[in-house]
């Protein structure tokens, strides 16, 4: 079984070029408008990185199962699909669900379809919290009836975001999200 070694290692040298090649490509944020509105996703770079990530996930998955659906597999072949089966599993699921995520900012507010939750949509009027998180590097929009928009940082556009909720929004609502982004993407 020296093939799955070689093809775990490769597996795992694409998530870090997939990785590398998502960063470099997220330190360019063109905008694209759609009318008056600017429109935030991911570059057909990031989208091509996406699908080869999810397609290696699926290689990945069929290479750990393959022995066990095969024939007698060893101990080590099932301990292997037991906790790397799983985690690829996972990690294809969201980077496919990532891949989707498509939102629209206009004057009224922002609204798109996000990576779990389906289309969303609040209101610049109805904001009432704005929160960035450091580890996930994404900012978490609310509105008054609880309805939650996450903005990943990756997606092009993320200047003209960050413009509108300074234009849009009262500063203390969005002082420290803006403050955390900055710390995270080493402005300032």
């Amino acid at each position: 079984m020296e093939w799955l070694k070689v093809l775990t290692g490769v597996c795992a040298a694409s998530v870090t070029a997939v990785l590398m090649a998502w960063m470099a490509s997220a330190s360019y944020r063109g905008v694209a408008f759609v009318g008056d509105a600017v429109l935030l996703a991911y570059s057909k770079v990031q989208r091509t990185v996406l699908a080869v990530a999810w397609l290696l996930c699926v290689a990945g998955c069929v290479a750990l199962l393959w022995p066990i659906v095969g024939g007698a597999p060893t101990a080590e072949e099932l301990r292997r699909a037991a906790v790397a089966g799983p985690l690829a599993i996972v990690f294809g699921v969201v980077t496919f669900a990532e891949g989707r995520v498509r939102l629209v900012m206009d004057g009224v507010g922002l609204r798109g379809r996000t990576a779990f939750r389906g289309l969303r949509q609040v209101a610049w009027a109805e904001v009432v919290e704005v929160r960035y998180s450091f580890l996930g590097h994404w900012f978490l929009v609310r509105d008054r009836a609880g309805e939650k928009l996450r903005v990943p940082c990756f997606l092009h556009g993320m200047n003209a975001f960050i413009t509108a909720l300074r234009a849009k929004l009262p500063q203390q609502r969005v002082a420290k999200a803006i403050a955390g982004y900055k710390k995270r993407v080493g402005i300032e």
